[in-house]
């Protein structure tokens, strides 16, 4: 597998992390608190019926009294978890697990009121979130009687004005989303501690955390926000005091990350019925920070986490704060040009100080979630549509969900009816005296057991068809439309992908054979005008991340033969060159394509050494030679000397010490001034290998006798540098490389013509011409050689001037 390759022994010893400071609540200038009675209500606030009916809606108005004013919440239902949510908790050696519905999320607004917003739950009684202009409601039901009461506690808040941040986010520039970008689905596992569930009540803790959870749901469906990302809840897992005491360090937030991390990846069977992406802890303890997460640890179990300090519904903007760090968002202002005042509001400022009335996306935070997208494959999957495939060839049957539960449990057990999951994926049981407590001993049921009607059965953990109709064999469907070019210039890729719905498989017939996707390579025929190295850019993603307090830089490594060094399982783009000494073979889906230099597939043709597709080396030439110098200085240290310009294009290079020194190497990019290699008058390392401007390099240091190569081929010059240590020592150099016969870098950078004589005057009376003439000498030994060696650097001779003489006799 092609994977983005970077030194890690630094960032593998740690986990980095981000901190959110302080508390989400706003500034409450002014509280207090109401009995109020919420209604369903059409949308002048009319009575229609009380609330005990409302999750039948699609779109439902609200409405309320508070003080003098009618206020009516426009709702529509928000799909923001699975439509059975399992909450799940252990009792010692079993996992208990309880299946609930979700239809009680809502969207929306207050009527009459711009820029308000609400997210509330709905279910019998009314909780959630309400923020309108100048105030801040949290409205949550009263007592246990309020199905007969209808009586709500609503607490304000007053809060100030932030119309100057909601205009300012009118006004920028915003990039709608693209119709064509696939959508993203965010599935999350909430682990909700103790404390938590002791304030809030085990009662109503699982609408409490949904409500959480809609807001965040909200918070990514921002306009501000380019990227279409669902955030889906499938599991709440209630945590026991043990699994507190396995993961929880009081005041401290990191280590409490990494043992939750580590914990959720070792406990699979918390999550029942759905894989997650992300595991979030919530808690009320002790943690230093307001949340606390890892970055870019998104599809990977071992960091996919984040730590939640509970401070009510507005602890949501944490939630999908800490996300978008799982993501690989950085804070703006870190590393990024959005910082200052002006993006205090922010999603991703640094002290989290948003709200539902006021919170937007930056454009920073924008760019940093479209790069990472295309690694977090995990995110690809659509949790609400989880069609069953067919199996080609059933068992028969053996014993039933019932009679297994039986023998696992004891004779007054039988399977779990409340289970709304495949019931094949984990064998869950209930007493027949409390159906809706399920529990678990974590093993499948047998292959072959009944389950839903008669003729479907289990099959490695799958409830499956297995019917008397004949079998179907699924076909494929038509081949939709190429993609565009994936690159403007030299090689890229193209795809196109089908369907096995013509029609699908059933009855235990077979899946389409052959692939679904078909990828090819393309060429628009034009050269890069300028080279981007594709791998570098993946990697550079990276930077800014802070470790032990400061930033770094991370660069592109490739391991022997083309084998690459991961980080956090995160493939290569498409196209992406597998190896930088054959840029033609690209990377496609996390595996290396050989494309021959001609931009076709399993090709056969190869450049020769200087690059020519097809060629015989007969356009080649080997430029060659050794740099002799001794170094004397009045001032001590001495400044770096340049040896030769290695041109682009370039190949076999091959720099040794033609003899042991204490002088050394570096290497330099020409057009920018930077040192890739031994900069800082610092002999930085005896071995490395290194990418310098698109070509593979390896230097060695031994015995201080130095040697760089590369098979090449150089994207852009580059400059080879020496920097004097003894100027008592001499310095010898061999080096060599080759290139095409029309290159001549080396011949400009080696001869120059120099001033020799004028010429004398074309007359000898009246006006004429004459002109300088010129010798060609070596730079580096100031000694003339013959003219043919600077015959690709300009002129022998320079224009020619006027010359005067004396009056010509006018007689003569």
């Amino acid at each position: 597998m092609n994977t983005i390759g970077i030194s890690l022994a630094l960032f593998q010893s740690l986990s980095i992390l981000c901190i959110c400071m302080g508390s989400l609540r706003s500034v409450c200038l002014e509280e207090e608190q109401s009995v109020i009675i919420p209604y369903i209500s059409n949308r002048n606030g009319q009575f229609v019926s009380d609330l005990n009916n409302s999750t039948s809606y699609q779109y439902l108005y609200i409405s309320f009294k508070w003080k003098t004013g009618l206020h009516t919440l426009q709702l529509q239902k928000s799909v923001q978890s699975l439509s059975n949510i399992h909450l799940t908790w252990d009792d010692g050696n079993e996992t208990l697990s309880s299946s609930f519905h979700d239809e009680c999320s809502y969207q929306g607004n207050v009527v009459g009121k711009a820029g308000s917003v609400a997210a509330v739950s709905v279910c019998g009684n009314l909780n959630g979130y309400v923020l309108t202009t100048g105030y801040e409601f949290v409205i949550e039901n009263l007592d246990d009687d309020y199905h007969k009461t209808g009586l709500h506690k609503l607490t304000a808040c007053r809060v100030k004005d932030f119309n100057f941040i909601q205009m300012k986010t009118n006004n920028k520039s915003r990039h709608r989303r693209d119709a064509s970008d696939s959508k993203k689905y965010l599935e999350v596992l909430l682990a909700v501690d103790p404390s938590v569930v002791q304030f809030i009540g085990k009662e109503k803790v699982e609408s409490y955390v949904l409500t959480i959870m809609n807001i965040v749901n909200r918070v990514y469906k921002h306009d501000t926000l380019e990227t279409d990302i669902e955030v889906v809840t499938t599991n709440i897992f209630l945590m026991t005091n043990t699994d507190v005491k396995a993961v929880y360090v009081k005041n401290d937030a990191r280590l409490t990350v990494d043992r939750f991390c580590a914990y959720m990846a070792s406990h699979p069977r918390y999550a029942v019925g759905s894989k997650h992406d992300i595991s979030v802890m919530i808690t009320r303890n002790a943690i230093g920070p307001a949340g606390y997460a890892p970055i870019t640890g998104m599809c990977n179990p071992t960091r996919s986490c984040a730590l939640i300090k509970d401070e009510g519904f507005t602890s949501a903007f944490i939630v999908a704060h800490e996300i978008a760090h799982v993501i690989g968002v950085y804070h703006d202002g870190h590393g990024n040009d959005c910082g200052g005042r002006e993006f205090q509001y922010s999603m991703m400022a640094s002290m989290v100080q948003s709200t539902l009335h006021h919170y937007w996306w930056s454009r920073c935070s924008n760019d940093r979630i479209k790069q990472a997208m295309p690694y977090l494959t995990c995110m690809n999957n659509n949790p609400l549509e989880d069609p069953l495939k067919g199996v080609s060839d059933p068992l028969g049957k053996a014993f039933n969900l019932d009679d297994q539960c039986r023998y696992e449990f004891g004779a007054n057990h039988i399977s779990c009816r409340s289970y709304y999951g495949d019931l094949c994926d984990t064998l869950w049981c209930a007493e027949k005296s409390n159906m809706r407590l399920c529990k678990t001993k974590r093993g499948r049921p047998l292959n072959g057991t009944p389950c839903s009607s008669g003729k479907y059965w289990c099959m490695d953990g799958k409830c499956s068809y297995h019917g008397h109709n004949k079998p179907r064999d699924g076909k494929w469907g038509e081949w939709g439309s190429w993609t565009s070019c994936s690159t403007d210039c030299e090689v890229g890729i193209k795809e196109r992908s089908r369907r096995c719905n013509n029609p699908r498989p059933a009855f235990g017939g077979k899946p389409c054979e052959g692939d679904d996707k078909e990828v090819y390579t393309c060429s628009t025929g034009k050269e890069c005008k300028e080279y981007s190295d594709l791998r570098a850019l993946q990697c550079s993603a990276l930077n800014g991340i802070p470790i032990r307090g400061r930033a770094h830089t991370w660069l592109a490594y490739q391991k022997e033969k083309g084998q690459t060094r991961s980080f956090e399982d995160m493939d290569l783009e498409d196209g992406t060159p597998c190896t930088y000494e054959n840029p033609n073979n690209i990377c496609v889906k996390g595996e290396c394509w050989k494309v021959g230099c001609d931009g076709q597939m399993n090709s056969s043709e190869t450049y020769d050494d200087c690059g020519v597709c097809g060629g015989n080396g007969s356009d080649c030439k080997l430029v060659k030679g050794t740099y002799e110098r001794m170094f004397t200085y009045e001032r001590w240290p001495p400044k770096y000397e340049r040896i030769l310009v290695i041109p682009a294009n370039s190949r076999k290079i091959v720099i040794t010490e033609g003899q042991s020194a204490s002088h050394f190497f570096a290497v330099r990019d020409p057009a920018y001034g930077i040192y890739y290699l031994n900069g800082n008058r610092r002999l930085a390392t005896r071995l490395k290998k290194i990418v310098m401007n698109g070509a593979w390099f390896e230097y060695e240091n031994q015995y201080n006798r130095e040697s760089l190569k590369s098979l090449g081929p150089l994207r852009r010059p580059l400059e080879l540098m020496m920097m004097p240590q003894n100027k008592y020592q001499k310095a010898r150099v061999n080096y060599e490389y080759v290139v095409k016969k029309d290159d001549f870098t080396f011949e400009k950078s080696k001869y120059e013509w120099v001033y020799d004589h004028w010429t004398d005057c074309s007359v000898t009376c009246g006006d004429g011409s004459q002109h300088i003439v010129n010798k060609c000498i070596d730079k580096d030994t100031k000694e003339s050689v013959i003219d043919d060696r600077c015959l690709y650097v300009g002129s022998k001779t320079d224009e020619p001037v006027k010359c005067e003489r004396k009056p010509c006799d006018a007689e003569t």
